[in-house]
């Protein structure tokens, strides 16, 4: 307990602070997580995340395409001039099926992963706002006026922890109404 019965407090003073140990825990293995999916994403060293087509596996296995494609192309011409054998020409056809089904499916992933940087960064913003809240602070200026909870109690969401009251004086201008 920060604050006690009678002290006075200003707006967005710490009145009780929970037991964060827990919560910084979380929070560090969400960043953790979270960093390892911008690793495997090819998350350059500003943080920034690179568009799909630069993801280095999609980056392979577009290389990869690219080349069967070429080494298609050059049997199907061969073939059109009797210079490759038909088993040849069914050989880079395939070659090029398996680079092109090899590429979509590095896309898919790449998708699957920005879809997981995404949900990792929720995650660790709510970790991170689980580490804030664990802080309770007045939401005005005024005294403590009574503590509602004791050192070492285990407090549910919602649990009021001590109830604060602003001390103004009232101040009023009257006229004189028996004139």
């Amino acid at each position: 307990l920060v604050h006690d019965l009678g002290d006075r407090v200003d707006a967005g003073t710490p009145l009780i602070e929970l037991d964060q140990e827990k919560l910084q825990y979380r929070a560090e293995a969400q960043r953790a997580t979270l960093d390892q999916a911008r690793a495997r994403y090819g998350a350059g060293a500003d943080g920034e995340l690179p568009p799909l087509e630069n993801v280095p596996n999609v980056v392979s296995t577009n290389a990869q395409l690219a080349d069967a494609q070429q080494q298609l192309e050059r049997a199907k011409n061969l073939a059109s001039r009797n210079l490759l054998s038909r088993s040849d020409l069914e050989t880079a056809q395939t070659r090029y099926d398996t680079a092109k089904a090899a590429h979509d499916q590095a896309l898919a992933s790449a998708r699957q992963l920005r879809a997981d940087i995404d949900s990792q960064t929720s995650s660790l913003r709510l970790a991170q706002r689980n580490l804030r809240d664990a802080v309770i602070r007045a939401p005005f200026d005024g005294y403590v006026a009574e503590r509602l909870v004791s050192q070492g109690q285990y407090l549910q969401p919602l649990t009021p922890v001590m109830r604060i009251v602003r001390l103004h004086p009232l101040k009023i201008t009257a006229e004189d109404l028996f004139r």
